[in-house]
């Protein structure tokens, strides 16, 4: 069951992303479960959102890009890997012409390793 929170001006904001935020731990815990990842893979996480998956993804050990278009939820996904201690390097790409939002938005990137 997702867990239920008080909408603020900042959901409203997100819900403009289309964004739909990952609350079931159980379901993380079986994809992850079954993706069985380990420290050669590499993996791609667009729109990680506030890192509910990929928190358990670093874990495995996995090298793990995590691309963010909202810079609010990417700062947040910083502090939360910052304080789970894992390793990470930032950046910034513009978005194309031919993405979802207009071509002077740019999406952050947070690339992590379990330490």
């Amino acid at each position: 069951m997702a867990r239920q929170r008080p909408r603020t001006s900042a959901d409203r904001r997100r819900r403009t992303f289309g964004q739909n935020l990952l609350a079931d731990a159980e379901v993380v815990r079986q994809a992850v479960d079954r993706l069985d990842l380990g420290p050669d893979d590499l993996v791609v996480e667009v729109g990680p959102g506030r890192g509910a998956l990929t928190l358990p993804l670093v874990a495995t050990g996995a090298a793990v890009v995590a691309v963010e278009r909202d810079g609010a939820m990417a700062d947040d996904l910083r502090g939360r890997l910052a304080a789970a201690g894992h390793d990470q390097a930032r950046g910034s790409a513009p978005t194309s012409a031919g993405s979802a939002g207009p071509p002077d938005r740019s999406a952050s990137s947070a690339t992590c390793r379990s330490t």
